[in-house]
Formats: structure tokens, C-alpha cells, sequence
């Protein structure tokens, strides 16, 4: 299946300009493919696709581009995906698989109202200079015109939610849409954090919100009045509302009594927050998203495996080990790490999309992998080398709902593990940042430069609603609200102004 999909991207592009200069009409094999066809990463393509987005064709892919998406990673700057009507359908080939068998596989799914995440929150439309949009329309959009129907008639919170460009009127109607969902069956978003944010706020701003939902009190969604009038709700579930968000630990099932799935984010840096998900709602099937990039899909979770299963029908996909040998899916090796390359109808060819992966093990033939992390984004301030990954690990054994290592220039250079005052009192904090110390000492760099004091101890500093500070970062570094990523290290310029130490 995997040398029938290269077969037919290749046949659909050898026209193309890249086509054309790597020979696509004459490989017949993955082997040759590899040979003839280089390793990129998204630099190398970066002068072709602003030619795409300026209008001109037959640049990296034969079909016309419908859409650019924009995203960021923790480092770098924007990036502009391109997508074909092709590139939908590839998503779709996995995520449509994927839906079938949750609805089929969790008894009462179909019988309530789902959520799903609206990434374009707070973003003004845009098109290229060529005049392609920036953006498709909502998620919804990756699952089709075939299922965009029966989906739109499931939704709790409306499409118009994407109108609001002011992020606070964005989130309070929201709320109020989700408080008044009885019949809320289904959420799907990307991180963990960004619903227990969305709690968080529920909670600080209960009041408000009940008086809205059961007095229709406007107020509360300034910003907002050009949208249709809010949810309303009785009395008597405005009552049980404000006696849920008052609780410290709410039993948010007494919201939601038909919840019966939470689809998020759970591998690499998400692990502590999905885990804290999974006791806040101990009776919900907190599901983990397979590894879904914006340049393409990767994995998807389905049946009884463990870890998600290669999208086989959704691109070719290779996977470069240590030693920099690109292996088919059909050879790797369970208990190995890889860098995935992707190939795809969105004009990436043996593309390096920056993920790591781990290989569990096989179902029908299909690797099921985890993600591990990014390659890169490491921290190195005088040989320890650190990488997300190893720091991952580290902060996961915590098992806090917020944690995350930074690194500190300031003499002697170190790092400083962030944690939340609300969770964290200060005689834990020295404890949790000895703990963590003790964990990076693991890495023989790490422990050699602390041993010759070129590296002070992790020291703890507590900070007010750090989860909220960091979104508050990435969205101001470009990054759409729905695919801002837990990160368990920290290597932003000026992280030390965005997390002051708590009053």
C-alpha cells in the first residue's frame, strides 16, 4: 500500500517543476525514490512556496493550491503550508477511519452534542499575494464536504465562534455555549492545557456566566453582539452550574453526564497534562490524537492498539534512525526512535517535518508509533545538551499539572523549573527542583558540568496561571490557539518577562 501511494503522488507531480527536476516519471520504487530524491526540511522549500503563494503553478505540485495554512513551531518563525484538494482527501483517508471507529467502538457517542475546537480563534482572515486564502474555514474542514453537514448539526458551540477576533469575548462565549450543552458527548481538541484553561476560567468567572445563561445578561460576551443571542439556560441549571464551578476539584460529569470521550493531545510534553484530564474526568475515555502536523497526517489512534497506527493511505512515509538511514514503515524496529519523513500530495517530498517517534509495535502490518518529541529545540549551555524528549521524561515523573524547565544565562548559568503557585507550595518547589536535578543527572554532560560547577542547580520559581501565560506567549509568536503544545523545555528569548515569580 505504501509503494502504491508513492506510485500515485509521484505520477500526479511529475509534471511540476520539482517533478520534473528529480525524474518522478522515472522511479518505479522507493529505493530509486531515495536515491534520487533529497532529504528537505522546510527551509530548502521556503523560496517555492512563496512563488506559490505569489500565483504561480506548477511549483511543487501539479494541482492548483486551495488554501495555505499557517503554523509555527515553539522555535522559528511562520511557516505557509500548501494544501491541494488532494492533500484534504489524504487527511481525510485517516481521520475519517479514525472517527468511524471511536463512534462504532464508544456505545452512546452518536446520541449527544460534540465539541471541536475552532483553531482560527482570534484570527482575521488573510490571503497570499497571490490571492489564495490563508487558512481553511474551521477543522471541520479536514473531514470533508461529505460529513461537514451531519458534523455542523452535532455542534454545541457554533461556527460563528470563529467570527470573534477578541480572544476573551471568544472564550466566554464558548462557555457558554459548552455549560448549557447537557447533552455534551464528544470533545475534541489538540492540547489538554487548552481546555483546562477553558475551565479555569469557567471557574473564576462562574458568576457571570450563570447570570448570563439563566437572566440572558449581555455583559458577559462584549465583543461579541453581532453573533446570534447566547444559550439560555433554567434556573434550576444555573443552580447546578455555579455549585460545580465553586467546587475546588469540580465533578464536571454532574455538567456532563453524557460525556464519554475527550480526544487530545497525550504523548511527549502533553503526558502530565492528558493525565490530569484523565483524573479530572474519571469516568471519560480520555482518548490520545494520533501525530497530525499541519504539513500532513502521520498517525492515527484505532481498535484496541496501544499506541496510534501509521495512516498508511494518507502519505509514503520513511524513518530516518540515528546512524541517518531512512527505513519503510514495514522495517523499522520496535523499541527504536526515528525521525519521520513525510511524503504527501501537499508538495513535500521526503520531507523531515521535525517529529520523533517510537516504535511500539505492528497491527495488520502497520507500525503503531509514539511521539516522543521534536528533533532539535534543545537546550546546550556550556555541553549538557539537553532535548525535550530526555527533560520530558524528567517532568513527567512529577506528575504536576504544570511543569516546564527553562534555561537561565544568568551566572553561573543553570536552569529554573517553572511550576504553578496554585499547585505548588515553596518547600515543594525546592523538593521538586532537587528532584528534577537529580533526574537531568542522568545525561553524563549534564551531571560532568554540575560536578564542575559550570552549571548551577535547577532552582524552582512559582508563578501565577504559568499554563495561561505560556498560550499567552505562543499566541503573540504568531501560533494558532488550537495547536499551541505543552513543551517540557522552554527555549523561548524572554521567557524570564513572560513568567514572573507569584506574588
Amino acid at each position: 500500500m505504501q509503494a502504491r501511494r508513492l506510485q500515485a503522488i509521484l505520477a500526479c507531480n511529475q509534471d511540476c517543476e520539482y517533478g520534473r527536476t528529480h525524474g518522478f516519471a522515472a522511479i518505479a520504487d522507493p529505493a530509486t525514490y531515495a536515491r534520487r530524491v533529497p532529504i528537505v526540511r522546510y527551509d530548502a522549500l521556503r523560496d517555492s512556496i512563496a512563488r506559490m503563494a505569489a500565483g504561480e503553478r506548477g511549483v511543487l505540485v501539479t494541482a492548483p493550491i486551495i488554501a495555505f495554512e499557517e503554523t509555527s513551531g515553539s522555535s522559528g518563525g511562520a511557516k505557509l503550508v500548501p494544501y491541494t484538494e488532494d492533500a484534504l482527501a489524504s487527511f481525510q483517508s485517516g481521520l475519517l477511519p479514525w472517527l468511524d471507529d471511536l463512534h462504532t467502538g464508544v456505545e452512546g457517542l452518536d446520541q449527544g452534542r460534540a465539541y471541536w475546537s475552532i483553531s482560527p480563534a482570534a484570527r482575521t482572515p488573510r490571503q497570499t499575494a497571490g490571492g489564495v486564502p490563508i487558512g481553511l474555514p474551521s477543522d471541520a474542514a479536514y473531514l470533508g464536504n461529505a460529513v461537514a453537514g451531519s458534523l455542523l448539526a452535532t455542534l454545541c458551540v457554533p461556527p460563528a465562534a470563529a467570527q470573534i477576533t477578541d480572544i476573551d469575548a471568544w472564550r466566554r462565549f464558548t462557555l457558554l455555549h459548552l455549560l448549557a450543552a447537557e447533552d455534551l458527548a464528544l470533545i475534541s481538541i489538540w492540547s489538554p492545557t487548552f481546555l483546562q484553561e477553558l475551565l479555569r476560567h469557567a471557574q473564576e468567572h462562574a458568576d457571570a456566566l450563570v447570570r448570563c445563561l439563566v437572566d440572558g445578561n449581555p455583559d458577559v460576551v462584549e465583543g461579541a453582539r453581532e453573533l446570534p443571542p447566547g444559550p439560555r439556560v433554567s434556573r434550576d441549571r444555573g443552580d447546578v452550574i455555579r455549585d460545580v464551578l465553586a467546587q475546588r476539584e469540580p465533578a464536571w460529569t454532574r455538567l456532563w453526564p453524557q460525556l464519554a470521550v475527550i480526544s487530545c493531545w497525550d504523548q511527549a510534553a502533553a503526558k502530565p497534562y492528558a493525565a490530569a484530564l484523565r483524573r479530572a474526568f474519571p469516568i471519560v475515555r480520555v482518548q490520545g490524537k494520533g501525530l497530525l502536523a499541519t504539513e500532513g497526517l502521520v498517525t492515527i489512534p484505532f481498535g484496541d492498539a496501544a499506541m496510534p497506527v501509521l495512516a498508511v493511505d494518507s502519505g509514503f512515509y520513511e524513518f530516518v534512525d540515528a546512524a541517518g538511514t531512512a527505513w519503510l514503515a514495514g522495517d523499522v524496529i520496535p523499541g527504536h526512535d526515528y525521525e519521520v519523513l513525510l511524503t504527501n500530495d501537499s508538495g513535500f517530498y521526503r520531507y523531515a517535518i521535525g517529529d520523533r517517534v517510537r516504535v511500539h509495535g505492528f497491527v495488520g502490518g502497520a507500525p503503531t508509533l509514539e511521539f516522543i518529541g521534536r528533533t532539535g529545540g534543545g537546550s546546550d549551555l556550556c555541553g549538557e545538551k539537553l532535548t525535550e524528549t530526555f527533560v520530558g521524561d524528567a517532568l513527567h515523573a512529577l506528575a504536576l499539572r504544570f511543569a516546564m524547565l527553562a534555561p537561565s544565562a544568568h551566572a553561573p548559568p543553570g536552569y529554573v523549573l517553572l511550576l504553578d503557585a496554585a499547585e505548588v507550595d515553596a518547600v515543594d518547589a525546592a523538593r521538586l527542583a532537587a528532584r528534577v536535578d537529580d533526574a537531568l543527572a542522568a545525561n553524563p554532560q549534564y551531571a560532568y558540568a554540575r560536578q564542575l560547577r559550570q552549571l548551577a542547580p535547577v532552582r524552582p520559581l512559582r508563578c501565577g496561571h504559568p499554563a495561561t501565560r505560556w498560550l499567552d506567549l505562543c499566541r503573540q509568536r504568531g501560533q494558532r490557539l488550537g495547536d499551541i503544545k505543552p513543551v517540557a523545555l522552554c527555549t523561548v528569548d524572554g521567557w524570564q518577562q513572560q513568567f514572573p515569580p507569584a506574588a
